[in-house]
């Protein structure tokens, strides 16, 4: 998995587009910023400021509505503020934030905001390509597990008597550096219908990272409730309750009542390790671990469904400069593509003369395959790609694999 939104965010400011030197043309009111001295216009000549505005809606007739206090606005909506447009970029709907907060609003102009749309895509496909060649090399995992944690379900004869003590379950992920593990619902199953606070702890960390409520209503049954949380390799997690809290017994999940015999199926996985226990203390703050009585025969009432996936994000932005040369191509190609195209059937004052065929030609090269030969920006853009080959051997057996290129050996 990737955080394309993380990715852009990381991204944009690392190459920028070049501010038209004419101050009576179209002044761009945001992406010029380069902290890498990369430039857009410098992967083709015919990415000129004075081209580019063939790509931006004309509002110079349009009147944007004044901004209103008392006013809900939505993703997408722009107003006029004490002369300066605004864009309302928030996912929530909301009122009374007042540009230029920057929570909710940022400055809007036309053409900004269209290259803005067009490098955010540009960005998000060169990240989406080099994954797809990393995957069928068997050198990057995604989806590595989808389960419950627990594949039983409790004895409702076999329960443990609230006698005031912490309960929790303890969960080690992984080792890995790009490992994220959700456990995405929790299941809880106890005697008595009622509210039961969970609380999550993390190695390193006193406050607990997550707190939450459940209103548990269908006694002795396993009832399953959304967690919105995530952990990350190589600590340590304990998803608790307190007894004292609630007045109901847990019932234990972890013996199957076979026909034959009973076992005991608490979890040892490949990409965790689970444990249950409990210690006197309550749980405010993490407490001190070397009083936990630790068991594998008993998970106090608790399950989780749990998704362990391989997130690239951060590893990514970590080697940013490997990407810009490739991205620089793919945010380039994106724009002359729109410009060739002119998908909204553009006429107005900024338009120009383009040559389509011209412009695709450049993109996309000879139709007939002959593309070695006039290298053209997409067999650049594939080699730039390609040659994104850093040695991850080492970095992260889990999430980024060596592919194996041994001698194989087979009977006949």
């Amino acid at each position: 998995m990737i955080n394309y939104s993380t990715i852009k965010a990381a991204f944009l400011p690392k190459i920028g587009w070049r501010q038209n030197v004419d101050p009576n043309k179209t002044q761009l009111v945001d992406l010029t910023t380069s902290t890498s001295g990369l430039y857009y216009n410098d992967a083709h000549p015919l990415l000129t400021p004075r081209l580019l505005e063939a790509l931006a809606f004309d509002d110079s007739q349009v009147t944007y509505s004044s901004y209103g206090a008392g006013t809900e606005y939505s993703f997408g909506e722009v107003v006029e503020s004490s002369g300066t447009n605004y864009i309302y970029i928030n996912q929530t709907p909301s009122t009374g934030n007042t540009p230029p907060n920057s929570t909710y609003w940022r400055e809007y102009e036309s053409l900004t905001e269209t290259l803005r749309q067009e490098t955010e895509a540009g960005i998000v496909k060169c990240v989406s390509d080099w994954f797809n060649k990393k995957s069928k090399l068997q050198t990057a995992n995604n989806l590595l597990s989808n389960e419950y944690m627990v594949k039983t379900t409790g004895d409702i004869s076999d329960t443990t008597a609230n006698s005031g003590k912490t309960r929790f379950i303890e969960i080690t992920p992984p080792q890995s550096l790009n490992l994220k593990f959700e456990p995405y619902k929790i299941g809880l199953q106890f005697t008595v219908a009622e509210n039961i606070p969970i609380k999550i702890f993390k190695s390193g960390q006193s406050a607990p990272i997550h707190t939450e409520t459940f209103a548990y209503t269908n006694a002795n049954s396993m009832q399953w409730f959304d967690l919105d949380v995530e952990f990350e390799g190589g600590f340590r997690y304990w998803i608790t309750y307190n007894e004292s809290d609630i007045t109901g017994d847990s019932i234990n999940g972890l013996v199957d009542r076979g026909y034959y015999q009973d076992y005991i199926t608490f979890p040892v996985g490949k990409f965790y390790d689970a444990v249950g226990g409990y210690h006197s203390n309550d749980n405010d703050a993490l407490w001190d671990l070397t009083e936990n009585t630790y068991n594998v025969v008993n998970n106090y009432g608790m399950n989780f469904k749990v998704r362990v996936q391989c997130d690239y994000t951060q590893f990514i932005i970590d080697q940013a400069d490997e990407f810009l040369i490739p991205m620089q191509l793919s945010v380039a190609m994106y724009v002359l593509r729109k410009l060739a195209l002119n998908p909204e059937a553009n006429v107005n004052r900024r338009e120009n003369k383009i040559d389509t065929a011209q412009i695709l030609y450049e993109i996309d090269g000879d139709s007939r395959g002959n593309s070695l030969v006039n290298r053209s920006m997409k067999v650049q853009y594939e080699e730039a790609l390609n040659s994104i080959a850093f040695d991850n051997s080492g970095v992260d057996e889990v999430c980024l694999p060596c592919r194996r290129r041994g001698v194989k050996y087979s009977g006949i």
